[in-house]
């Protein structure tokens, strides 16, 4: 059984907005055990985190997308058959957090570690509850059977009893207050957020970026009428 904790920061200028977004797995039993004495708020906290991996045999994505503002589009509304209404900012979260979390169940593949239940914990979000809904659905019927196919091929078996149990969202801890060990997680994913140019630089083996942003950017775009294979 694995934790997943994901969370994401925001870049903005006149003409683009940059999404950072980091997912980390770790063994759920590992987790529980450790993260009590891991003093993760050591500085340089990058340093630590690096050190709680090798610890933890934790592995890490950290995903990017560069989005002109004229597909952000901040404070306009999306909407499917199943979504009556939601913000685009969070229908491009909710992409970006599909493919970040499909990305880490890959790599866990190629490290062979095996992953059967996975919990999947991320800071509040103003989805609305049909949104989270679908969000829930797309990454048990969409992303577990992709992974699988993708392990099948390559000859492995190490995810072939994966499923996605909890989808939960954890307030972030306040001011004072000792962090439980779902705010400790989603803490580290803020944390390779705000470092993701060092991780570019110092490319720990144990943390993999991706370039996200045609994916999102075609499928944001979507919305707009335009087909996701006709966009260039």
């Amino acid at each position: 059984m694995h934790y997943v904790f994901l969370d994401e920061s925001y870049l903005y200028d006149p003409t683009q907005t940059k999404i950072i977004m980091a997912a980390w797995g770790v063994e759920q039993e590992r987790w529980n055990r450790q993260s009590g004495s891991l003093q993760l708020y050591r500085t340089p906290v990058l340093n630590t985190i690096l050190a709680a991996f090798d610890s933890l045999d934790a592995h890490a994505v950290i995903g990017t997308a560069i989005l002109d503002n004229s597909a952000f589009r901040s404070g306009e509304s999306d909407g499917t058959d199943d979504i009556r209404e939601m913000s685009r900012t969070d229908n491009v979260w909710s992409h970006c957090a599909i493919f970040v979390v499909g990305s880490l169940i890959r790599d866990f593949v190629g490290s062979g570690q095996e992953m059967e239940t996975v919990d999947i914990f991320c800071d509040p979000k103003s989805l609305k509850l049909d949104h989270l809904d679908a969000v829930k659905r797309a990454l048990r019927d969409l992303v577990v059977p992709m992974a699988k196919n993708y392990a099948f091929v390559r000859g492995s078996k190490s995810i072939h009893k994966l499923s996605i149990c909890r989808i939960e969202l954890v307030k972030k801890a306040t001011a004072g207050q000792v962090a439980d060990k779902f705010q400790l997680g989603t803490w580290v994913s803020d944390k390779l957020c705000s470092n993701s140019d060092q991780i570019a630089i110092l490319k720990p083996p144990r943390i993999n970026m991706y370039d996200i942003s045609e994916p999102v950017r075609k499928t944001a775009l979507q919305f707009d009428g335009v087909p996701f294979h006709e966009t260039a």
